[in-house]
């Protein structure tokens, strides 16, 4: 399971192909073809293990290059837009789609504010570095990426435990019918109570 994304990545890039797709074609691939993965947690745990840490290295490396990216390209412009990606342009297009699965606006909010925290955005904008010609155009492109991510890790972040909580807290009082119903219930997989709440 470890080799296999390495495998792809590596054959693909041979070929000229997109590496990171690749990868992703394969995990799925393979997902479909055994499905006996899903219950060995070792295996799953291992490649879980290596994956957060090799994201933990790429989050080290975008420390190191952000602040000459933010210092040298970025004005009030590109300010703006990163306030509004973690914001409008991302909890509206959220909310509108979860209209009709029966959440309520807490439950909507707090979907909406939260997500991926931006470790993919990283890996668009190094491909973009990667098959695009630099220009000031493409460094104000990654310089806008970065603050944005940037912006992402330390408000999400900060906001994490405590949003949670208060969640959690509603959730528990207010028993909402589809955030709190049983996995086995129509149209509901699974609760969106937090990982985090169920945990204290």
């Amino acid at each position: 399971m470890l080799v296999l994304p390495v495998l792809a990545y590596c054959v693909v890039a041979l070929i000229h192909g997109n590496s990171f797709v690749a990868a992703f074609v394969a995990g799925t691939a393979f997902t479909a073809a055994a499905p006996w993965v899903d219950g060995e947690e070792s295996a799953l745990d291992r490649t879980e293990g290596l994956s957060e840490l090799l994201g933990f290295a790429v989050w080290l490396i975008f420390g190191l290059a952000v602040f000459p990216l933010i210092r040298d390209q970025i004005g009030w412009r590109e300010l703006l837009f990163a306030v509004l990606s973690l914001t409008a342009f991302r909890m509206i297009p959220v909310a509108v789609s979860l209209i009709g699965s029966g959440l309520r606006i807490p439950s909507v909010a707090f979907i909406g504010w939260f997500g991926p925290r931006g470790l993919a955005s990283v890996v668009f904008a190094l491909l973009a570095i990667e098959d695009l010609e630099v220009d000031d155009s493409l460094r104000t492109a990654v310089s806008t990426i970065a603050l944005t991510v940037l912006f992402s890790v330390v408000l999400h972040g900060v906001t994490a435990d405590l949003f949670a909580t208060r969640y959690g807290v509603w959730v528990d009082r207010e028993r909402p019918r589809v955030e709190t119903a049983p996995a086995t219930e129509p149209r509901v997989r699974r609760s969106v109570v937090p990982r985090w709440h169920s945990q204290t």
